[in-house]
């Protein structure tokens, strides 16, 4: 074998890749659990109106979906880690540069790649628990600690606005 062939074996039932699913996951899901307090941010601090608020929502959903159909297709033609990653960094490429926008296309435009992105990994994520030996227990830690999530980051969502600077 040559060095491109070569693969490493992961333990899918190892308490690393169950627990890089649920994180990874519950980064995926981000875009659904808050977005309540994600428009309402829109809203107070950005100055979008409602409407337009909701549109982008929307088009971060839409993102999401656009994503979770295509990996149904494109699965099986990439290396899974290599998404993975790829995934990652839109996502973190797409939320720092919409820190710095209040155009409202390019915000749209900018949510509907991050929601790509999480509905990318979310994708990834469910199939890899899906493949574990105690399916059903790990879904029930992934559902547990998005919503956890949910819960604390809605808790702390102005205080998040503030320290980036959304007065």
């Amino acid at each position: 074998m040559n060095k491109k062939t070569q693969t490493t074996a992961i333990k899918i039932d190892s308490t690393l890749s169950i627990f890089n699913a649920i994180l990874l996951s519950t980064i995926g899901g981000q875009v659904v659990i808050v977005a309540p307090g994600f428009v309402q941010g829109l809203v107070e601090y950005m100055s979008f109106t409602s409407s337009q608020a909701g549109f982008i929502a929307s088009s971060e959903m839409s993102g999401l979906a656009v994503a979770t159909i295509s990996m149904i297709w494109l699965i099986s033609r990439v290396d899974w880690r290599q998404a993975i990653t790829f995934l990652l960094i839109i996502v973190l490429i797409g939320n720092l540069v919409s820190m710095a926008v209040n155009d409202y296309q390019t915000f749209l435009i900018l949510r509907f790649i991050c929601g790509f992105g999480s509905g990318g990994l979310l994708s990834i994520c469910y199939a890899v628990m899906g493949l574990t030996t105690k399916t059903d227990r790990n879904f029930g830690y992934m559902i547990m600690w998005a919503l956890i999530y949910g819960a604390v980051v809605l808790f702390i969502m102005p205080t998040i606005y503030s320290w980036v600077g959304m007065k």
